[in-house]
């Protein structure tokens, strides 16, 4: 690592290599990423990553999360399921951002079932006011563009209640255009 921020990233690669032959959950950890850092699609990286984060031992939730947040960036649904989930249900206090995640993705895809049943347990999990804007956001738009004001009111209120920049006054927005 002092070789790397010395400037000698090759030889920086070569020690850490070495290190990660001992299968160290660390040092494939540190390897991977530094891997990764390097070049965000070298592809063996992202190996090393699975097999450390399949161990779910030391490092598994870390690299779990940058296997998830790879794969929503793919907009790649089964791998985000894999692998949000086993940060939810190896780290209960992040399976709310991580549940969020999922309903982003499924909103993006078009899945909005989906994506109603993850902000919905987003919702149900947490009050963190970012997290809640956007769930509540989102299951309003959706609901209000079924055609459910009713469904759709109370979470368009509870967002823009949050004060978030950005879910706060397009929840108040859209509650402007729905019947009270």
């Amino acid at each position: 690592m002092q070789r790397d921020e010395e400037g000698d990233h090759a030889a920086a690669l070569a020690t850490l290599a070495s290190a990660a032959e001992s299968g160290l959950p660390m040092a494939l950890y540190v390897y991977a990423q530094t891997r990764h850092a390097a070049d965000p699609a070298d592809e063996e990286a992202y190996g090393l990553l699975e097999t450390v984060a399949e161990a779910r031992g030391e490092f598994a939730v870390e690299a779990a999360g940058v296997l998830a947040d790879r794969a929503k960036e793919r907009r790649d649904l089964p791998a985000a399921l894999r692998w949000f989930g086993q940060l939810a249900e190896t780290k209960p206090d992040a399976a709310p951002l991580a549940v969020a995640h999922l309903g982003e993705l499924c909103y993006w895809l078009g899945h909005h079932d989906q994506a109603v049943d993850f902000y919905t347990r987003t919702l149900d999990g947490t009050d963190d006011p970012v997290l809640v804007a956007e769930a509540a956001y989102r299951v309003g738009e959706i609901l209000a563009g079924r055609g459910d004001a009713a469904g759709a009111v109370p979470l368009l209120r509870r967002a823009a209640a949050t004060g978030d920049a950005t879910y706060a006054p397009q929840a108040a927005r859209l509650l402007g255009t729905l019947p009270a």
